[in-house]
C-alpha cells in the first residue's frame, strides 16, 4: 500500500535526518557509537518501524520508500543546486507532491569538516540567491533549514 501525500516531504526525510544527526555527531565531536531510544508515548502520525523486511506505518500499513537525489553541497556551491533560482520549500513540497518520500543529500567530506572545524563560509552562491530566506546564510543554516521545513 503506497501512503504518500500522508507523509510530506518534512516527515519522512529520513537521509536528511541522518545527515543532519550525522553532522551533530561530527561538530560535537563524538564518538561513532550513538544509541538512539523511541519513546512510544510521544510518536507521530509519521512513525515508522519494520517488521520482518517490510516498513511499516503507525497503523500497520507497508510504506514503499521512495527516494530521490538534490545535489550541491558536494560542489562549490556547497548548498542545494538551484536554490539561487527557486525557492527551497516548493522544490520540496514539488518533491513531496510528486510521491517522493526520502531525500538523498550527498555531502563531501571537506564540507563536514569544515562544519564540525570552522570556520563556517557563508554560501558561494549567496550574491546570486534571490530567495531572502537563504541570503546570508552559511551551508549549514541552509541544511539546517531544510530538515526544519
Amino acid at each position: 500500500m503506497f501512503i504518500m501525500k500522508r507523509f510530506r516531504l518534512k516527515h519522512l526525510a529520513v537521509v536528511t535526518i541522518v545527515a543532519a544527526m550525522m553532522s551533530t555527531i561530527f561538530l560535537s565531536g563524538a564518538t561513532a557509537s550513538a544509541t538512539a531510544s523511541v519513546n512510544t508515548n510521544t510518536l507521530s502520525d509519521d512513525y515508522l518501524h519494520v517488521s520482518g523486511s517490510k516498513i511499516l506505518d503507525d497503523t500497520g500499513n507497508q510504506v514503499r520508500l521512495t527516494g530521490i537525489a538534490w545535489f550541491g553541497f558536494e560542489t562549490n556551491s556547497e548548498a542545494f543546486d538551484g536554490i539561487w533560482s527557486a525557492k527551497m520549500e516548493d522544490v520540496l513540497d514539488k518533491i513531496a507532491d510528486n510521491g517522493f518520500n526520502l531525500l538523498r543529500i550527498p555531502i563531501c567530506v571537506q564540507l563536514v569538516n569544515q562544519w564540525r572545524n570552522g570556520p563556517i563560509r557563508f554560501l558561494h552562491v549567496s550574491t546570486i540567491i534571490q530567495i531572502r530566506a537563504l541570503k546570508g546564510k552559511n551551508s549549514l543554516q541552509v541544511l539546517d533549514a531544510a530538515v526544519a521545513y
